[in-house]
């Protein structure tokens, strides 16, 4: 199986935006899982998610009959050894029955009720087949047209999720994403140089 990234820490700081924008002065997210309503998490058809076939769902059932009642796992001691579950979750279109379905959940219904947004830059692959892009494009059209104010960046850059990992501080897209955030994120100045 191959490597498979965790999008949740994208998902979570944009909805961190939107529902808590209190001292926040910009947000980075990086491959965001945004339009959790579309086909992909929805519906169970062939999605090659970072080279796997589909992952049948005899190993989703198989792990959920281990869970023991009551117990508690936070991490796993082994890396990337529960990717098969998250592969296999979106692969069958059960991603909204594990995620839930509070309105609160879904960037793009949070964006409706959102206000004082902070800077909000997004990077994303365009041949991501873990989060397509698609949903980072849909978010950020909704963002404008809802908040047209909102100063807002979209990278998309060639490249599979993950493609930032091999990114150094001279790589053209992250160069202009930092300097961005800068703008909207300017260093503290020090008591001692006032």
């Amino acid at each position: 199986m191959t490597e498979y990234q965790s999008n949740t820490g994208g998902y979570l700081a944009i909805q961190s935006t939107l529902l808590h924008p209190q001292g926040i002065r910009a947000c980075v997210a990086a491959y965001p899982v945004l339009d959790i309503e579309s086909r992909f998490f929805t519906e169970d058809y062939e999605k090659i998610i970072m080279g796997n076939r589909v992952v049948p769902t005899k190993v989703l059932e198989d792990h959920l009959s281990d869970v023991k009642p009551g117990a508690i796992v936070s991490a796993d001691s082994v890396p990337l050894t529960r990717n098969p579950l998250a592969i296999c979750i979106v692969q069958h279109g059960l991603y909204l029955e594990f995620l839930g379905r509070e309105p609160q959940l879904f960037p793009l219904k949070t964006l409706e009720r959102a206000s004082n947004l902070s800077f909000i830059c997004i990077y994303h692959g365009k041949q991501d087949s873990a989060v397509p892009i698609e949903g980072s494009e849909v978010f950020m059209k909704r963002l404008k047209e809802l908040h047209p104010q909102a100063q807002t960046l979209l990278l998309s850059e060639e490249g599979e999720h993950g493609f930032d990992a091999v990114a150094t501080l001279e790589t053209p897209w992250l160069k202009k994403g930092l300097a961005a955030v800068a703008e909207h994120w300017p260093a503290k100045k020090n008591s001692a140089n006032i």
